[in-house]
């Protein structure tokens, strides 16, 4: 999974500089520490208005965890699949852009969410058996 979003981040952020696609709507999407260092590194990450607005639009946590310290004070979108926990969001606030405290929380919140869709999966199946054995019954 990781270079599959390894690719998208990459292919995004080559849409952006060919101008296919607005920076907020790429930064909305970004899932991997690749593609975060490729906004970082070309300077994408310093237009806190593109990064507020990404903020606005993306439901993925991860995406929040890599954006928050660029635009500490933007509302994050109220469709979030998966909440960052309270304590995490307030440190992401108030922590230097880019640092090893900020790529660790993010991690943090990658693991926390891969294992929430991991419970979700388990569950559908669980419920596709039960379904199943229900109709052979």
């Amino acid at each position: 999974m990781s270079s599959l979003e390894d690719f998208l981040d990459s292919r995004l952020l080559a849409r952006v500089g060919r101008g296919e696609v607005g920076l907020a709507a790429a930064l909305a999407q970004l899932r991997s520490r690749a593609g975060f260092g490729g906004y970082f590194q070309n300077g994408s990450l310093a237009d806190a208005n593109a990064v507020a607005d990404a903020l606005a639009a993306a439901t993925n946590p991860i995406t929040q965890a890599y954006l928050i310290p660029f635009a500490p004070a933007a509302a994050l979108s109220p469709a979030s699949v998966f909440p960052i926990e309270p304590v995490v969001l307030d440190r992401l606030r108030r922590l230097e852009a880019a640092s090893t405290l900020h790529l660790s929380l993010a991690e943090v919140v990658r693991r926390r969410y891969v294992l929430f869709r991991k419970d979700i999966d388990r569950r559908d199946k669980e419920a596709i058996r039960a379904a199943i054995n229900a109709g052979n019954a």
